[in-house]
């Protein structure tokens, strides 16, 4: 069994000297194409700030509720005195057909 030197494991406090890598990759698989060193192929992750995204987070939570409620509740005010004036036209011509024994509330 072949023992590597001590110098080049990594030690608390202390920089690795040799190159660094997965196990079994070769140094040539450590560098780039014109013999740098190549660059991680490791996502890095992009920085928010939190508070901004909660409140971006909140105002789209908001907006989707506001035309929940627009699609629900969203009639315009002529709409509204419209079918109110149907409704009202409607109860008055029902109660222009009662019959008069009815209005007195006497039965028959």
């Amino acid at each position: 069994m072949v023992r590597e030197p001590m110098t080049s494991r990594w030690m608390p406090g202390k920089a690795p000297s040799g190159p660094i890598g997965h196990p079994g990759q070769s140094s040539a698989q450590l560098e780039g194409p014109s013999g740098a060193p190549a660059r991680s192929n490791t996502m890095t992750a992009e920085i928010i700030n939190l508070r901004r995204a909660r409140k971006a987070k909140a105002r789209a939570d908001r907006a989707r509720q506001a035309d929940e409620n627009r699609v629900r509740f969203g009639r315009t005010k002529g709409e509204r005195k419209k079918s109110k004036a149907e409704s009202t036209a409607a109860a008055r011509r029902l109660d222009g057909h009662r019959r008069d024994e009815d209005r007195s509330g006497e039965e028959h």
